[in-house]
């Protein structure tokens, strides 16, 4: 039993499991943005367009009235109670919506995050260029010579009449 501990809490440890879990708590998270999204701020703007309905799951066809022979029905759920047969072809609708402004929102993330990514990996590939100049210009260049001390000075100076009076004896 202890054998079997040891392995459980050494595969609960390992790295891949760790960064599983925070992709999945993180994913978690990212889905209720993408659902506040789609749910709060689109569908209601589609519902402008579309005859002031927030939401197309209440719209439905009667294909045969319920137990009580009643044929016209305020919501679905109330149709579905009463057991006539419906054709929910809001549901559907819905979801292709739901679907289809869920992808979109991922695309414009995904593609966003992107964008950031390249603008990061260029500024980086600028910065070593620059660098890589700095080290060129660096290696380059012709060191200058540095100032002569006021010892040296005199000993060229005296090198430099010593060197004229000899070529003036020859």
């Amino acid at each position: 039993m202890k054998k079997m501990l040891g392995e459980f809490k050494a595969f609960v440890l390992r790295g891949n499991v760790m960064d599983m879990a925070v992709g999945l708590i993180v994913g978690g998270m990212f889905t209720k943005i993408v659902n506040a999204v789609v749910n709060d701020l689109l569908n209601p703007i589609i519902s402008l367009f579309t005859g002031n309905y927030s939401s197309f799951e209440n719209m439905f066809l009667v294909l045969k009235p319920g137990e009580n022979g009643q044929t016209v029905f305020a919501t679905l759920a109330e149709a579905k109670e009463a057991s006539a047969t419906v054709l929910a072809w809001g549901d559907v609708l819905q979801l292709v919506i739901d679907f289809l402004l869920t992808a979109l929102c991922l695309f414009l993330i995904v593609k966003g995050v992107n964008a950031l990514r390249n603008r990061e990996e260029k500024l980086r590939a600028a910065l070593l260029r620059k660098k890589e100049e700095e080290v060129v210009a660096e290696e380059s260049a012709v060191p200058a010579k540095p100032a002569l001390t006021k010892t040296e000075e005199l000993l060229t100076e005296i090198k430099g009449l010593l060197e004229q009076q000899r070529s003036e004896e020859k």
